[in-house]
């Protein structure tokens, strides 16, 4: 049986009342501040502490003023009706670090397609009322190349449950890490009809499930986001799930939003391309504002402090 990713019955979504926290299937919480682009897409919650019953789908902070998600979570809804939030974590605790937004505009890939459960050119765009200028935006893959094998990480709110007869959604932040597979695979599992706009990845007893489309696949060293979670067969199953690759899609992103975030590295905090000298009064900048920049975090425990000096000196030298 084919799933969409996506809470598709606003209604089933709504009528999960319990907050306790799980994981995402074969993953784990994430710490507060860890992701701080990720975006959250619901309807209005008028200035609600917890959106837990608002929110549908994942997103991704791509510029100021984009947020970026899968097609399938947007067809039908209308931009008047919608609010994103960057910058949390716990959907029942919504920090004031948080930026809400109001949606200006919906953008959904002009050649979207569902035929049959398999989704083609996957991709939209929320352009928010008004930008968000002091959360840094998720550095995007620029080609289609990823290799099959590769380490990569999805988060979400979606089902953590891998049995069809019953659903459970968290409001603690999932991760769960995968590898890439090939696209030979992908097409024998789906449909030959899949292309390079397609990126497998696939982990035993780990996946993402109904609830997490439109969030991230992602590499960390470098961060660079290669994937939009659009679709699969079962959760947790023995198939690889499909997200929409990002690399394939770039120019079409690019040509929306203007210049993306490349992908970057540790330590470098100023974002030059190079771990040098230049990034030693960012790095303290960073530091003494407590800040969570992905360069600046580089011992990568999710938090910019004392700790991450030794090693920022050690890429530095």
């Amino acid at each position: 049986m084919f799933r969409i990713t996506a809470c598709l019955l606003v209604a089933l979504c709504f009528s999960v009342t319990s907050h306790a926290q799980s994981r995402v299937i074969g993953g784990n919480d994430v710490a507060e501040g860890t992701y701080p682009w990720m975006a959250t897409i619901g309807s209005r919650s008028n200035g609600a502490t917890d959106i837990f019953p608002y929110q549908f789908c994942g997103g991704m902070l791509v510029s100021p003023d984009y947020v970026l998600t899968a097609a399938h979570c947007l067809v039908g809804e209308n931009a008047s009706f919608l609010e994103v939030v960057v910058g949390v974590t716990d959907l029942s605790n919504v920090p004031t670090t948080a930026r809400r937004r109001n949606v200006a505009e919906i953008i959904i890939h002009p050649d979207y397609e569902d035929i049959s459960g398999t989704l083609y050119y996957d991709v939209a765009l929320l352009r928010l009322e008004s930008p968000i200028t002091d959360i840094s935006p998720i550095p995007v893959a620029t080609s289609p190349t990823i290799a099959a094998g590769t380490l990569v990480k999805a988060i979400g709110w979606g089902d953590t449950t891998d049995d069809e007869s019953t659903e459970f959604f968290p409001d603690v932040l999932q991760q769960v890490e995968l590898r890439t597979v090939s696209l030979s695979r992908i097409q024998n599992e789906y449909d030959d009809s899949l292309t390079l706009q397609h990126l497998g990845a696939f982990a035993n007893e780990k996946d993402t499930c109904q609830g997490d489309s439109g969030g991230p696949l992602f590499t960390e060293s470098p961060l660079a986001l290669v994937g939009i979670t659009s679709f699969g067969i079962g959760c947790a199953d023995q198939d690889a799930g499909v997200y929409a690759d990002v690399g394939f899609f770039s120019e079409y992103i690019s040509s929306i939003v203007g210049d993306l975030a490349a992908p970057s590295m540790l330590g470098d905090v100023n974002l030059d391309g190079n771990v040098n000298f230049l990034d030693i009064a960012p790095f303290i900048v960073v530091l003494t504002n407590g800040g969570s920049q992905y360069e600046a975090d580089a011992n990568q425990d999710g938090a910019v402090n004392f700790l991450d000096v030794f090693a920022f000196i050690n890429l530095l030298s």
